[in-house]
């Protein structure tokens, strides 16, 4: 992979969401979670949207902890689940504001290719 920047900050291989320029929106988050959530679950036929319970979706708590890690990987994120924060997330919504709070959180709003060698 190639080295990105943010707001000059040597990034090298940044996370592929990262790549294509500015933070995802919303939508694009929940679509890219929903996508995660049926990998995860035996109910990938089922029509979910944004509102649909987490509880909902089949996921079990060790699907959930690997369905944190691959979001973690995907946006380059740390999401920090804990017991107080894991009771506000009901809905596929509420999951994905938190990713992008946390994208916003890192202070960059754009990812650019750069033009360095090496790493970070």
């Amino acid at each position: 992979m190639s080295n990105f920047e943010c707001d000059s900050v040597l990034i090298a291989d940044a996370p592929p969401a990262m790549m294509a320029g500015s933070i995802p929106s919303i939508d694009t988050i929940v679509t890219d979670l929903i996508a995660m959530i049926r990998s995860q679950t035996q109910y990938a036929g089922t029509a979910w949207t944004e509102a649909t319970p987490i509880q909902e979706t089949g996921i079990d708590s060790f699907d959930f902890v690997e369905l944190v890690f691959e979001v973690e990987d995907k946006y380059g994120i740390d999401l920090n689940f804990n017991a107080s924060n894991m009771e506000a997330l009901q809905t596929v919504a509420d999951v994905a504001k938190l990713i992008l709070a946390r994208l916003r959180a890192k202070g960059c709003t754009e990812w650019r290719a750069s033009s360095s060698r090496g790493s970070a």
